[in-house]
């Protein structure tokens, strides 16, 4: 039963990919056949904004913004967009705005049908099958694994158990284990990466509190959440970008407002900090370089295990 449910999320989730890389393939195909024409860059840099997630708090992501303007017979037109794919927060930012400087002239390809329809790279990223073949990887063998693990794995564990005891949930168990100790494992490598990061100064631009939806253990209903932002501007290579992210622990929300309200005081807006920057990417930054929390992660992970464990020992009649 549990197998034949992941088996659904997964495909569930292999077939959602499919289908927006259907979407852009449809979109690149299209876009082979426009015209292309010269045209110039008018504005290259920074563009810093929220970052909306339905069941998690906002953050804030930074994003490469390039304008280009390019002629149409008697028309002056402007662009920004570079390429068919979504531009992701905090992705190769530094490296698209190395690529477009202001003056630089540029090929731009445009729809003849509505020449405001322009990019500038019209073919698909270099790592683009790359990057699918370990997304399909991830989702098609992540899924097969669970489907085996909890179906023959389940099987194996059962005839090597003691007689009565509850195969599934200890699989169960032990895969949910062995997930917190991955995540607490990787947590504390980016933390300890930290100390080769360059600190540079900042400032506090920004603190308020942004409201979400969760699910409860009833995942029928859901329930309101609260958790502080604080975005700060820091600069890098002459480069300005902002961040929200105070330290790589797990993220705190409460069920009051005034709560998460209060944990503001700490950040008023003008206050200086330090932050700690990644020289290889500087979208990637931090006030504090600990893993808060991390702790919790390891006793979790542990008291997993050990309900496993318990969970597996045969159980003694009562005389």
């Amino acid at each position: 039963m549990i197998g034949n449910v992941a088996l659904i999320i997964g495909g569930v989730l292999l077939g959602v990919l499919l289908l927006a890389v259907a979407v852009k393939l449809v979109e690149v195909r299209r876009a082979a056949g426009w015209p292309r024409t010269r045209g110039r860059i008018v504005s290259s840099r920074v563009e810093s904004r929220t970052v909306k997630r339905t069941t998690e708090a906002s953050r804030t992501g930074n994003f490469a913004r390039i304008e280009f303007e390019f002629h149409i017979g008697n028309r002056t037109l402007r662009g920004n967009r570079v390429s068919i794919g979504e531009q992701a927060p905090d992705f190769q930012v530094r490296e698209t705005l190395d690529r477009y400087p202001v003056g630089r002239e540029v090929d731009v390809f445009y729809n003849p049908a509505n020449p405001e329809q322009a990019v500038l790279e019209r073919d698909l990223p270099p790592n683009f099958s790359k990057g699918l073949g370990l997304a399909l990887l991830y989702f098609g063998g992540g899924t097969l694994f669970a489907f085996a693990y909890l179906t023959r794995g389940v099987d194996w564990l059962s005839s090597r158990l003691p007689a009565g005891t509850n195969a599934p949930l200890i699989a169960l168990l032990v895969a949910l284990g062995l997930a917190a100790v991955m995540v607490a494992w990787a947590k504390q490598r980016q933390s300890a990466q930290t100390r080769e990061w360059d600190t540079v100064p900042g400032e506090i631009v920004a603190a308020t509190v942004d409201s979400f939806t969760a699910s409860t253990a009833d995942s029928d209903s859901v329930r309101l959440r609260h958790a502080p932002r604080v975005t700060y501007r820091y600069a890098s290579s002459g480069r300005e970008y902002e961040s929200s992210r105070l330290h790589f622990g797990a993220a705190v929300s409460y069920g009051s407002e005034a709560q998460a309200r209060a944990k503001l005081g700490a950040y008023p807006i003008g206050k200086a900090v330090r932050v700690l920057v990644d020289p290889r990417n500087p979208t990637e930054a931090t006030l504090d370089g600990r893993a808060r929390h991390l702790w919790l992660l390891w006793v979790v992970a542990a008291l997993l295990l050990a309900l496993a464990w318990l969970a597996a020992q045969p159980v003694t009649p009562r005389a």
